[in-house]
């Protein structure tokens, strides 16, 4: 599924977490939940496969003890990756749909800030790796009508956006021309800032049902429409900005006399 390459993206723009090993286990403990015994996989993948099964069925299937068979559905329902429906007079499991692969949408980076700019969300979060807002900062130098578009929209609707960025970044940003920042002045934007590194050379944004990744270098973003993993990363984010610096766009964004 989408779900664990995402997750491995998402991984390479995470703080280096090193000494702070309650945040560490406190993810850990999230993603345990998408973590399956081979039981687990062997039934899970077997009804994302078929559509639909009965307990009967998969127990033919396997040759596998009804018990068993029952203990396993009922853990996969429990954490929320099956569900159990009544069709005509009998029970099936079935994959939640939010958890099923979904066509990705390839895009340029400008028609991405155009789908983002038009969605309904009214908050959006996000986590800039390091390499991704160097390349941005350059790309903007030469050309930011993109971006002024994004935040004319976000300021109009009020969506707010809260950003996990390093410190190093940050300084950078504030770096940039006067010129550049006048767009980003009154936006509802939040940050959170880590003296960590965030090393990825991506950024990914998500709503709560949409991610975004995007990759300044390629000119290229891909949209995931995933209920299920918008839903973790969000969680994953909130439990991050716990220990990080917050700090609001007015003072990031500073034009300098």
């Amino acid at each position: 599924m989408y779900v664990s390459k995402i997750l491995d993206t998402y991984k390479q723009n995470m703080l280096m977490l090193g000494d702070m090993s309650s945040i560490t286990e406190q993810i850990a403990r999230q993603l345990k939940k998408y973590e399956l015994n081979p039981t687990e996989k062997k039934l899970f993948d077997h009804i994302l496969k078929h559509s639909e099964k009965t307990v009967r069925e998969v127990e033919n299937d396997f040759r596998m003890s009804r018990t068993r068979v029952t203990y396993t559905l009922s853990k996969l329902t429990d954490r929320g990756l099956v569900s159990r429906v009544l069709v005509g007079r009998k029970h099936v499991y079935k994959v939640r749909k939010d958890l099923k692969d979904q066509p990705a949408e390839v895009l340029s980076v400008e028609d991405v800030m155009h789908k983002i700019r038009n969605a309904k969300h009214t908050r959006l979060y996000g986590v800039q790796g390091d390499g991704a807002v160097m390349y941005l900062i350059k790309s903007m130098q030469k050309d930011s009508r993109t971006l002024e578009k994004v935040h004319r929209v976000q300021k109009q609707r009020s969506v707010v956006i809260e950003t996990l960025i390093s410190k190093k970044s940050l300084i950078q940003v504030q770096k940039i021309a006067p010129r550049l920042k006048k767009s980003h002045l009154g936006r509802p934007s939040i940050f959170y800032v880590t003296s960590c590194q965030l090393k990825g050379k991506t950024d990914i944004y998500f709503d709560q049902t949409t991610v975004y990744i995007v990759d300044y270098s390629k000119d290229k973003a891909t949209i995931l429409h995933n209920l299920s993993l918008s839903v973790l990363l969000n969680q994953l984010f909130d439990i991050i900005k716990v220990s990080t610096q917050k700090v609001g766009a007015g003072d990031v964004y500073k034009i300098l006399e």
